[in-house]
């Protein structure tokens, strides 16, 4: 209250710590700054660590981006940001992927996955063979002396499938081979069914992850596309084996029509393909269907 003569009470001789700027309807405050100064040192503290761990490599690697299979600047897995991968080799998206701790998922499929320097290591679930990619194109001399004896690979890591490299045999990546069969059943129209049309065993030390394996079949100038899920021109059974994501040693397959009708008569000559992460795989390349 003003008398006159004086403010009473009398209002304060000293500017507060923090005032209320225009335009502002509250202020949030510490006012010891002892204890703002300790948290201005720990947070530019927090900021250099984190700089540091992503510098050296205990934080921040990821999977997105190219991995190489040989020195073929075409022959590469991309795994994008919006989930999808990509095969250059193959020039098709092949699938969708996500990580969760140390397992990738790529459709349907878990598989174990490290990173370690420039090189993605990858190995169908449960498999002791793996197959490493680098974040450059490599050849062979240089994957041998960089990889072949790297001894800081995964555990999981016992066989290391070597890549193709570029003017040398596609099947490199794999040294296993598989055999094809007429299946028991016999080729009719779509009226009659869709029919089981071959049988294929696969042979050798590596397990085929079903991510990296494409199967495809050709009659006259039509390609088919073969799929362990529904939905595609044919299907793929597995008849025995333990791991369902994966063609293993031994294990028998069968492929039958699926959305599309492949065989409509015996006699039927029936072109084959098989890849493994781009690569052919070794095998027959063609049966006749009764």
């Amino acid at each position: 209250m003003w008398t006159g003569d004086e403010w009473i009470p009398a209002p304060p001789t000293e500017t507060p710590a923090f005032a209320l700027q225009p335009g502002r309807t509250e202020v949030t405050s510490d006012s010891n700054p002892r204890r703002m100064k300790i948290f201005a040192y720990s947070a530019s503290a927090l900021i250099i660590l984190t700089g540091m761990l992503f510098l050296f490599g205990f934080i921040g690697e990821s999977i997105e981006g190219k991995w190489y299979l040989s020195d073929d600047s075409n022959d590469y897995l991309e795994f994008n940001s919006d989930g999808n991968v990509y095969s250059g080799g193959q020039g098709e998206t092949v699938g969708q992927w996500s990580v969760n701790d140390d397992y990738l998922y790529v459709n349907n499929e878990i598989l174990r996955y490290e990173i370690d320097k420039n090189w993605l290591f990858i190995s169908s679930q449960g498999s002791r063979s793996c197959t490493a990619l680098s974040s450059e194109p490599v050849d062979l001399d240089s994957y041998v002396s960089a990889v072949g004896e790297y001894k800081d690979r995964p555990d999981w890591c016992v066989n290391l499938d070597m890549p193709a490299v570029q003017g040398t045999d596609s099947s490199a990546t794999t040294l296993n081979s598989y055999t094809a069969d007429d299946a028991a059943d016999d080729a009719s129209p779509a009226s009659e069914g869709a029919d089981t049309l071959i049988k294929m065993q696969m042979t050798g030390k590596d397990d085929l992850a079903w991510s990296f394996v494409k199967i495809t079949l050709d009659v006259g100038d039509n390609i088919y596309t073969c799929s362990v899920t529904a939905g595609d021109d044919c299907v793929i059974t597995q008849a025995a084996g333990s791991n369902d994501n994966a063609w293993e040693n031994g294990e028998y397959i069968f492929l039958s029509e699926g959305t599309a009708e492949i065989c409509s008569a015996q006699g039927c000559d029936v072109g084959i393909s098989v890849t493994n992460g781009g690569h052919t795989v070794a095998g027959d390349s063609s049966q006749m269907v009764n």
